[in-house]
């Protein structure tokens, strides 16, 4: 079983921390080749990505708050910047870049170092720790290639999908109407989901790279919580219907600017179409 080798420069332990400082030399390790290979280069920075679960096994002596506090530390102090660059939109792995790119990758890399002082103070990892620098999910390529692999020329990055805020005047498309609908969203509720939909979206700030994904979603929220929404409409409609007629029978009064005209005369919305004598005689 081969010995895990960490390195860190000593100027970023006095500054930032010991701990930091490891940190920060495996991610400076991955974001130089990176950005020496075109590789997820996105708004004028380029990052680097693991998810918790690899983190963990890359440093196995920190625990994962101490990992969460780490990052965190490092975010509020203006050291990185964290992103989103996830296809998926419920993808959670985490993206980060130094805030300040040039300053932290002002010191040429150099692989293979055999000494500190040879690095500038850099003790870089040996070829015994290559395996845990990861910076790819699973299934995917690794970054780095043997020393002595033929060259190949960088492939250009693949730009993630940017997300998109909810305009104010945002509106369902008829696709995304027609989807609502076949799923048994009642006709009479699609405006107001519309809208509370918007509202809910513009008041948390969100962000999405597929807004019809997250109609989709909420579509399939609203059905889970209202099973029975259109029975539920017709009863409330019989109950209206009910006790306006109850109103009208006990006082003779009818609010025809509201309801239209009244019970028996033509025109009428509601079900008491014809007087009671006539609806007998059918």
């Amino acid at each position: 079983m081969s010995t895990l080798v960490y390195s860190f420069r000593v100027d970023w332990a006095e500054k930032y921390g010991d701990r930091e400082a490891i940190l920060l030399s495996n991610l400076q390790f991955w974001i130089a080749r990176n950005k020496a290979n075109g590789k997820h280069c996105y708004d004028g920075r380029t990052w680097t990505y693991n998810t918790r679960a690899a983190y963990r096994k890359l440093f196995p002596f920190w625990s994962e708050d101490q990992l969460k506090r780490l990052f965190a530390s490092l975010i509020e102090r203006g050291i990185l910047v964290r992103g989103e660059y996830n296809e998926n939109a419920y993808d959670r792995t985490a993206w980060h870049a130094f805030a300040n790119e040039e300053e932290f990758l002002s010191v040429e890399f150099i692989d293979e170092a055999k000494s500190p002082a040879q690095a500038g103070e850099i003790a870089q990892s040996t070829g015994r720790n290559r395996p845990l620098l990861t910076d790819r999910k699973p299934d995917s390529k690794p970054d780095v290639v043997a020393a002595d692999a033929a060259p190949t020329p960088p492939k250009k990055a693949l730009k993630a999908k940017a997300r998109t805020s909810l305009s104010e005047d945002w509106n369902l498309g008829d696709r995304d109407r027609e989807y609502a609908l076949s799923e048994g969203v009642p006709a009479a509720r699609l405006a107001r989901e519309v809208q509370r939909f918007r509202d809910h979206h513009i008041s948390k700030g969100s962000l999405m790279a597929d807004w019809s994904a997250a109609w989709r979603t909420w579509v399939g929220n609203y059905l889970k919580w209202n099973p029975s929404t259109e029975q539920a409409l017709q009863d409330g409609e019989q109950a209206r219907w009910t006790a306006l007629y109850e109103f009208f029978d006990k006082t003779g009064r009818w609010r025809e600017a509201a309801y239209g005209p009244p019970p028996y005369t033509p025109g009428h919305r509601g079900p008491r179409k014809q007087q009671p004598q006539q609806a007998a005689l059918i």
